[in-house]
């Protein structure tokens, strides 16, 4: 939820910008205002590929948590890996 509010900000903000930079007004700012488009297209990469790794982690923890068993060494590792994640 926080990620898509974030990523939802993101794009109001950027099509602000793009209405800055089309505006006859923009004059001295204009660079300004490309670095900034600039950077809020990077957030909006890092928050796309955040969800990706989100979607991906989701299946691996299906996949491993509540199956030492049958895993093994490679549930404990998962395991050690989730808690790290977490942290994240």
């Amino acid at each position: 939820a926080q990620v898509v509010r974030a990523h939802l900000a993101v794009r109001k903000f950027r099509r602000a910008q793009v209405s800055v930079l089309t505006s006859r007004f923009v004059g001295i700012y204009l660079l300004q205002v490309e670095q900034w488009i600039r950077i809020l297209s990077l957030i909006s990469d890092v928050i796309k590929l955040w969800t990706i790794v989100q979607q991906k982690w989701m299946y691996l923890e299906n996949i491993f948590i509540g199956s030492n068993l049958q895993f093994g060494e490679d549930a404990k590792r998962f395991d050690t890996a989730d808690k790290l994640y977490r942290k994240i």
